[in-house]
Protein backbone atom coordinates (compact mmCIF):
# COMPACT_ATOMS: atom_id res chain seq x y z
CA UNK A 1 0.00 0.00 0.00
CA UNK A 2 1.32 3.58 -1.08
CA UNK A 3 1.81 6.12 1.00
CA UNK A 4 -1.44 7.84 0.18
CA UNK A 5 -3.85 5.27 0.33
CA UNK A 6 -1.68 4.37 3.70
CA UNK A 7 -2.69 8.07 4.52
CA UNK A 8 -6.27 7.96 3.27
CA UNK A 9 -7.11 4.84 5.50
CA UNK A 10 -5.79 6.16 8.43
CA UNK A 11 -7.04 9.29 8.09
CA UNK A 12 -10.60 7.76 8.00
CA UNK A 13 -10.06 5.54 10.36
CA UNK A 14 -9.79 8.07 13.13
CA UNK A 15 -12.20 10.95 11.28
CA UNK A 16 -9.89 13.42 10.00
CA UNK A 17 -10.09 15.00 6.96
CA UNK A 18 -7.69 13.21 4.05
CA UNK A 19 -5.06 16.57 2.37
CA UNK A 20 -6.38 17.52 -0.91
CA UNK A 21 -3.00 15.93 -2.55
CA UNK A 22 -3.91 12.53 -0.84
CA UNK A 23 -6.70 11.93 -2.24
CA UNK A 24 -6.99 9.70 -4.76
CA UNK A 25 -9.18 10.40 -8.75
CA UNK A 26 -12.73 9.56 -7.71
CA UNK A 27 -12.84 11.23 -4.20
CA UNK A 28 -10.98 14.26 -5.49
CA UNK A 29 -13.93 15.53 -7.45
CA UNK A 30 -16.33 14.88 -4.42
CA UNK A 31 -13.98 16.69 -2.76
CA UNK A 32 -14.80 19.37 -5.08
CA UNK A 33 -18.44 19.64 -4.44
CA UNK A 34 -18.28 19.18 -0.67
CA UNK A 35 -16.28 22.63 -0.56
CA UNK A 36 -19.15 23.92 -1.87
CA UNK A 37 -21.51 23.73 1.20
CA UNK A 38 -21.63 25.47 4.29
CA UNK A 39 -22.53 24.25 7.53
CA UNK A 40 -25.92 25.56 7.51
CA UNK A 41 -26.52 22.39 5.04
CA UNK A 42 -27.54 19.40 5.81
CA UNK A 43 -27.06 16.55 3.09
CA UNK A 44 -29.27 13.73 1.97
CA UNK A 45 -26.82 11.07 0.47
CA UNK A 46 -28.99 8.18 -1.84
CA UNK A 47 -26.78 5.58 -2.81
CA UNK A 48 -24.37 5.76 -0.20
CA UNK A 49 -22.52 2.80 -0.97
CA UNK A 50 -19.10 2.61 1.11
CA UNK A 51 -18.90 6.13 2.40
CA UNK A 52 -16.47 8.33 0.52
CA UNK A 53 -19.15 11.11 -0.42
CA UNK A 54 -20.54 10.99 2.81
CA UNK A 55 -17.60 11.11 4.76
CA UNK A 56 -16.60 14.06 2.15
CA UNK A 57 -19.51 15.81 2.91
CA UNK A 58 -19.57 15.24 6.75
CA UNK A 59 -16.46 17.88 6.99
CA UNK A 60 -18.24 20.62 5.28
CA UNK A 61 -21.89 19.96 6.25
CA UNK A 62 -24.23 20.29 9.35
CA UNK A 63 -25.72 16.74 9.13
CA UNK A 64 -25.34 14.10 6.65
CA UNK A 65 -28.11 11.39 5.96
CA UNK A 66 -26.99 8.47 4.09
CA UNK A 67 -28.91 5.83 2.70
CA UNK A 68 -27.47 2.60 1.28
CA UNK A 69 -30.10 -0.58 0.89
CA UNK A 70 -27.41 -3.26 -0.42
CA UNK A 71 -26.79 -5.32 3.00
CA UNK A 72 -22.86 -5.85 2.26
CA UNK A 73 -22.46 -3.08 1.76
CA UNK A 74 -24.36 -1.17 4.27
CA UNK A 75 -22.49 -3.11 6.97
CA UNK A 76 -19.11 -1.54 5.11
CA UNK A 77 -20.49 2.15 4.91
CA UNK A 78 -21.34 1.52 9.18
CA UNK A 79 -17.61 0.42 9.69
CA UNK A 80 -16.21 3.21 7.79
CA UNK A 81 -18.61 5.98 8.97
CA UNK A 82 -18.48 5.06 12.99
CA UNK A 83 -15.99 8.20 13.60
CA UNK A 84 -18.16 10.64 12.09
CA UNK A 85 -20.78 11.97 14.81
CA UNK A 86 -22.98 13.83 11.81
CA UNK A 87 -23.80 11.15 9.72
CA UNK A 88 -26.77 8.93 10.22
CA UNK A 89 -27.58 5.91 8.57
CA UNK A 90 -30.15 4.21 7.01
CA UNK A 91 -30.63 0.70 5.62
CA UNK A 92 -33.18 1.89 2.65
CA UNK A 93 -33.44 2.78 -0.71
CA UNK A 94 -35.16 5.49 -1.51
CA UNK A 95 -37.82 6.27 -4.40
CA UNK A 96 -41.30 8.09 -4.83
CA UNK A 97 -43.31 6.63 -2.34
CA UNK A 98 -42.62 4.04 0.78
CA UNK A 99 -42.49 0.22 -0.47
CA UNK A 100 -40.48 -3.10 -0.04
CA UNK A 101 -39.39 -4.36 -3.44
CA UNK A 102 -36.40 -6.40 -4.50
CA UNK A 103 -33.19 -4.84 -4.51
CA UNK A 104 -31.23 -6.46 -7.30
CA UNK A 105 -27.72 -7.01 -7.68
CA UNK A 106 -24.70 -9.12 -8.23
CA UNK A 107 -21.69 -10.60 -6.01
CA UNK A 108 -18.50 -8.13 -5.02
CA UNK A 109 -15.33 -9.17 -5.78
CA UNK A 110 -12.77 -9.54 -3.35
CA UNK A 111 -12.21 -6.66 -1.26
CA UNK A 112 -14.40 -4.70 -3.47
CA UNK A 113 -18.03 -3.94 -2.96
CA UNK A 114 -20.78 -4.02 -5.94
CA UNK A 115 -21.68 -0.10 -7.04
CA UNK A 116 -24.77 -0.82 -9.03
CA UNK A 117 -27.67 -2.44 -6.65
CA UNK A 118 -30.70 -1.38 -8.09
CA UNK A 119 -34.70 -1.62 -7.63
CA UNK A 120 -35.89 -0.84 -11.32
CA UNK A 121 -36.20 -3.59 -13.83
CA UNK A 122 -34.15 -3.39 -16.83
CA UNK A 123 -30.86 -2.87 -16.31
CA UNK A 124 -28.07 -3.59 -18.47
CA UNK A 125 -25.60 -4.15 -16.00
CA UNK A 126 -26.94 -6.51 -13.41
CA UNK A 127 -28.08 -9.91 -14.44
CA UNK A 128 -31.08 -10.06 -11.69
CA UNK A 129 -29.88 -13.30 -10.68
CA UNK A 130 -29.64 -12.16 -6.73
CA UNK A 131 -31.66 -10.05 -5.11
CA UNK A 132 -33.03 -9.68 -1.83
CA UNK A 133 -36.19 -7.24 -0.04
CA UNK A 134 -35.50 -4.05 1.11
CA UNK A 135 -37.66 -1.19 2.50
CA UNK A 136 -38.18 1.69 0.47
CA UNK A 137 -38.66 5.16 1.47
CA UNK A 138 -40.76 7.68 -0.11
CA UNK A 139 -38.20 10.71 -0.67
CA UNK A 140 -41.29 12.95 0.63
CA UNK A 141 -41.24 11.32 3.72
CA UNK A 142 -37.64 11.72 3.92
CA UNK A 143 -37.79 15.37 3.54
CA UNK A 144 -40.54 16.08 6.13
CA UNK A 145 -38.29 14.36 8.49
CA UNK A 146 -35.82 16.72 7.87
CA UNK A 147 -34.66 20.54 9.44
CA UNK A 148 -33.75 22.87 7.76
CA UNK A 149 -34.31 24.83 4.92
CA UNK A 150 -30.51 24.25 3.31
CA UNK A 151 -30.77 21.12 1.98
CA UNK A 152 -28.39 19.40 -0.31
CA UNK A 153 -29.32 16.42 -2.33
CA UNK A 154 -26.81 13.78 -4.00
CA UNK A 155 -28.24 10.98 -5.75
CA UNK A 156 -26.85 7.90 -7.32
CA UNK A 157 -30.06 5.59 -7.40
CA UNK A 158 -29.27 3.41 -10.24
CA UNK A 159 -32.41 3.72 -12.39
CA UNK A 160 -34.78 5.68 -10.01
CA UNK A 161 -33.56 8.96 -9.58
CA UNK A 162 -36.22 10.24 -11.90
CA UNK A 163 -38.94 9.14 -9.96
CA UNK A 164 -37.30 10.36 -6.92
CA UNK A 165 -36.59 13.75 -9.19
CA UNK A 166 -40.27 13.89 -10.09
CA UNK A 167 -42.28 13.40 -6.50
CA UNK A 168 -39.44 16.20 -5.15
CA UNK A 169 -40.96 18.64 -8.00
CA UNK A 170 -44.50 17.90 -7.11
CA UNK A 171 -43.70 18.71 -2.98
CA UNK A 172 -44.06 21.39 -1.20
CA UNK A 173 -40.40 21.53 -0.25
CA UNK A 174 -38.65 22.99 -3.28
CA UNK A 175 -37.81 25.85 -1.31
CA UNK A 176 -35.95 24.08 1.26
CA UNK A 177 -33.45 22.34 -1.64
CA UNK A 178 -30.28 24.16 -2.55
CA UNK A 179 -28.36 21.91 -5.01
CA UNK A 180 -29.16 18.23 -6.23
CA UNK A 181 -26.63 16.15 -7.91
CA UNK A 182 -27.48 13.48 -9.97
CA UNK A 183 -25.95 10.43 -11.91
CA UNK A 184 -28.12 9.34 -14.62
CA UNK A 185 -28.64 5.91 -15.83
CA UNK A 186 -30.14 6.92 -19.31
CA UNK A 187 -27.09 4.90 -21.18
CA UNK A 188 -28.13 1.61 -19.00
CA UNK A 189 -32.37 1.66 -18.51
CA UNK A 190 -34.79 1.70 -21.90
CA UNK A 191 -37.07 4.67 -21.65
CA UNK A 192 -34.83 6.07 -19.14
CA UNK A 193 -33.42 8.92 -21.29
CA UNK A 194 -37.54 10.22 -22.23
CA UNK A 195 -37.79 10.34 -18.54
CA UNK A 196 -34.97 12.78 -17.65
CA UNK A 197 -36.32 14.79 -20.88
CA UNK A 198 -39.89 14.97 -18.88
CA UNK A 199 -38.41 15.96 -15.65
CA UNK A 200 -36.13 18.17 -17.30
CA UNK A 201 -39.28 20.31 -18.83
CA UNK A 202 -40.99 19.84 -15.50
CA UNK A 203 -37.80 21.11 -13.63
CA UNK A 204 -37.89 24.08 -16.13
CA UNK A 205 -41.72 24.82 -15.50
CA UNK A 206 -41.20 24.81 -11.60
CA UNK A 207 -38.33 27.71 -12.10
CA UNK A 208 -35.63 24.66 -10.74
CA UNK A 209 -33.41 24.06 -13.37
CA UNK A 210 -30.27 25.97 -12.36
CA UNK A 211 -30.52 23.76 -8.68
CA UNK A 212 -30.01 20.44 -11.05
CA UNK A 213 -26.63 19.14 -11.63
CA UNK A 214 -25.76 16.01 -13.49
CA UNK A 215 -21.94 16.01 -13.38
CA UNK A 216 -21.60 13.89 -9.91
CA UNK A 217 -18.97 11.41 -10.12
Amino acid sequence: MGLRATLRKQCRRFGWRIPNWALDEYTAPMRRMARLLSKNDVIIDLGAHIGNASIEFSHYAREVYAFEPNNTVFAELTARTKPYRNIRLFNNAVSDKADQMDLYFEEGKPDRFYEGSTIISGKSNVTYANHHVVEVMGIVDVLDMIKGDSIVIKMDIEGAEYLVLDAILTSSHLDRIKKIYVECHADRIEGLAEAKEKTLAAAAAAGFSEKLDFTWP
